[in-house]
């Protein structure tokens, strides 16, 4: 038995006691009938919402999972992508945090996924060198020209 049934055996209940509605008592049970009854209905209209939501929220996770092995599959092909180091950044707007490849912060520039926030990274050469360098650099360019010089 659902509520709204259950309001209306209560109702039939009082009804067949006898009480008349023109009484204190009869309004009583009445406008206690009609509260239940509005309320059994209020709450079937909330569960069928839950309802709703739930599958649509299985839906929802049903296809992030999709995603999810999408974008993070790993790829026994291209092992050269799972040795890339992610670095974790974080938005100054939104304070959303992302992890980004090398590859993405060597463009210099991307907009935070969360805000569109156009978040800058300084690639340039910290050994000094200039822009034409070769060097790779892990900033050991100036020791790898002075090695050069010596073995000349």
């Amino acid at each position: 038995m659902n509520l709204t049934e259950k309001a209306a055996y209560i109702k039939g209940l009082i009804e067949g006691m006898g009480i008349k509605a023109d009484t204190n008592e009869g309004k009583i049970y009445a406008a206690i009938c009609d509260l239940l009854t509005e309320m059994a209905l209020e709450v079937e209209d909330i569960s069928d919402s839950v309802e709703e939501l739930d599958e649509a929220i299985g839906v929802i996770d049903e296809d992030l999972d999709d995603l999810e092995t999408f974008v993070y599959e790993d790829d026994d092909d291209d092992e050269e992508e799972d040795d890339n180091e992610l670095y974790k950044v974080t938005c100054p707007k939104c304070g959303d945090e992302v992890f980004l490849d090398e590859d993405t912060i060597l463009t210099g520039k991307i907009d935070c996924p969360n805000c569109g926030e156009p978040l800058e990274f300084d690639v340039s050469c910290s050994c000094g060198c200039d822009d034409d360098c070769d060097c790779d650099c892990d900033c050991d360019c100036k020791e790898d020209e002075d090695e050069e010089m010596a073995t000349e």
